[in-house]
């Protein structure tokens, strides 16, 4: 694709459309190496293929830092919502139901 003059875009959103069809991903996660398909990389595979890993690598070590971060809001909030209230209070359940939703 990129030899012959494609844009670098398309790809991301092909490798990541190819990998779920092919069951590599369960879902269309946008970890596409998205750093090794720069412009300045170079193409030769002893030479990309690291750098494509290293930079999956750098994308799912930022995806778990943001779900650890979402995880300590979500904890904050129900721990927030559960001080002071009734037992009969349903504020808890609704926190939990709107950190499921983007997820859904």
């Amino acid at each position: 694709w990129l030899e012959r003059g494609g844009t670098r875009p398309p790809l991301r959103a092909a490798l990541v459309r190819r990998w779920g069809a092919v069951g590599v991903l369960r879902a269309p996660l946008p970890l596409t190496g998205a750093a090794a398909l720069g412009p300045d990389q170079p193409w030769e595979p002893p030479l990309w293929i690291p750098a494509f890993l290293r930079a999956v690598a750098a994308e799912a070590g930022a995806a778990l830092d943001l779900l650890i971060e979402m995880e300590r809001r979500w904890l904050a909030a129900r721990a927030a919502v559960a001080a002071g209230r009734r037992s009969t209070s349903r504020a808890p359940a609704a926190v939990d139901l709107l950190a499921a939703v983007p997820l859904v």
